[in-house]
Formats: structure tokens, sequence, C-alpha cells
């Protein structure tokens, strides 16, 4: 990823200084590459966890941060990933038409962990959880082929 300068990339950032030390107080950050088969772009997605060990270790909460990778390698912040939904978990994140889902929601960072699985839509920020006192023992979503 190519930024001109740090400077300049925090402030072109939507997310304040609070939430950016927030972010960075995290147990768990995860980076992945996203590339659509069906629009040709690229997205780095940022997962951020934050856990209780008093809890044994059940994640009090996740956020997701996208940012849209141009020819040249340079990151924009972005909400709207063109009528995608994107797909996270222990296999290769893949994207999906928003279309093809039963909801049609685009927009969306769907997420499967060891714990908990949700939907995080970056359009109005709701976001869904489910499984939080639940264990995985396969978090991987499998992307379905689509001929």
């Amino acid at each position: 990823m190519y930024v001109e300068s740090l400077d300049e990339f925090v402030r072109s950032e939507v997310v304040r200084k609070s939430e950016w030390n927030l972010l960075d107080s995290c147990c768990r950050m995860e980076h992945y590459l996203v590339e659509s088969s069906h629009t040709g772009e690229t997205f780095m997605v940022k997962w951020f966890s934050e856990s209780n060990p008093l809890l044994k270790g059940r994640v009090e909460w996740d956020y997701f941060h996208v940012l849209r990778l141009d020819k040249e390698g340079k990151a924009v912040n972005t909400k709207d990933f063109g009528g995608i939904c994107i797909f996270l978990s222990k296999a290769e994140p893949f994207c999906l038409p928003a279309a093809c889902l039963y909801d049609q929601r685009p927009n969306c960072v769907y997420h499967l962990g060891n714990h908990n699985m949700g939907r995080h839509c970056m359009d109005d920020e709701e976001y869904v959880t489910t499984g939080v006192d639940r264990t995985f023992p396969a978090p991987y979503w499998f992307p379905p082929k689509l001929d």
C-alpha cells in the first residue's frame, strides 16, 4: 500500500483521534486483501477486535475499516464497495454481489470468528452479531461457485 504522507492519510480518515487510540489498544487486529472478481477492485479490510479476558476471551466488539486500493496502490477510505459484500474468516477472504445474498444489502462485511459471527454494514453502521457465547469449531466461509 502506498501512502504519500502519514499526515495526509490520517487527515483523510473519518475516524477521530480518540477512536484511533481505542483501535490501537485492541488485542487483535488483522488485515485482509480482498479482490472482487465481479468489479475488478481490490480492498484492504482491517478487522479490529477487543476481547475480555475475564469472560474467557469473549469478543466484546469488532470494528471494520475498509480501504479501496487503486491501480497505483494508493489506499482510500470507503464505505461503498460497488454493490458487493466482503466475507472474512480463517479461510481466504472473498466478495459476492449483494444480489446473490438473502438480504441483498450491499457494502457489508460478513465475518466469522472463533466465538461469533456477524454482519457490519458500512453505509449505515448497522452491526448484527450472533453466537457470542458459542465456539465455532471451523470458522470458515467457503466461496460459492457462481457461473
